[in-house]
């Protein structure tokens, strides 16, 4: 995976190695957009860390499962004497979807389950991700996220990372709450995430 052109302190890889371009094929081109790694790049300049322990948080490390996984099927199959193609997911079947995504943050699920209405959360534009989610379940939803089937994603400060589509507005609950103070690496405060995630995506913040 290219991060960029320049990635935060390099003197801390010791083990460099000579690369034939000619060797080199492109899998997947963009498979994270620029301001994902924008915030990948930050938050390890921001917090002293490193690729390994912030890549965690914005995507699995089985990127060829993944794409092995969701990719698109052009398989035929009949139905009534009817050819239909079969595409997967990823296909846009949510009704009344807007053209753009809300991030909604709590502090715990204690609070968002007590906060939201249970059909709101199960509406098929919305999402909760949950830190117990399965993997097959946690990819499932990056992906949907950064193909935009998702308007509004609702969670705690531990699912906030994700390549978003058109992230327009970002709804903090609580803003004061311990929870919000992550003390595993990376370190990181989630008020200040928040504050570069509207730069980099250019999206409003509301504090509720």
């Amino acid at each position: 995976m290219c991060l960029w052109d320049e990635i935060s302190f390099q003197e801390q890889y010791e083990y460099k190695y000579e690369i034939n371009v000619s060797d080199i094929s492109l899998i997947s081109q963009s498979f994270l957009t620029d301001k994902t790694l924008d915030m990948v790049n930050r938050m390890v300049y921001r917090w002293y860390s490193n690729y390994k322990s912030v890549l965690k948080y914005f995507v699995s490390f089985d990127i060829e499962w993944i794409m092995n996984r969701w990719k698109i099927s052009n398989k035929k199959i009949k139905i009534k004497n009817n050819e239909i193609i079969v595409k997967n997911w990823l296909i846009r079947v949510a009704e009344n979807k807007i053209n753009w995504q809300q991030l909604v943050i709590f502090p715990d699920l204690w609070t968002m389950f007590n906060v939201v209405d249970e059909n709101i959360l199960l509406a098929k534009w919305n999402m909760v991700l949950k830190s117990n989610d399965t993997q097959n379940q946690k990819d499932k939803k990056w992906w949907m996220i950064k193909n935009g089937d998702i308007n509004n994603v609702f969670c705690t400060h531990w699912e906030i990372f994700q390549d978003r589509n058109d992230l327009k507005k970002i709804i903090l609950i609580d803003p004061y709450k311990r929870y919000y103070e992550n003390q595993q690496d990376p370190r990181y405060s989630v008020n200040d995430v928040v504050k570069k995630m509207e730069e980099i995506y250019w999206s409003k913040t509301e504090i509720w």
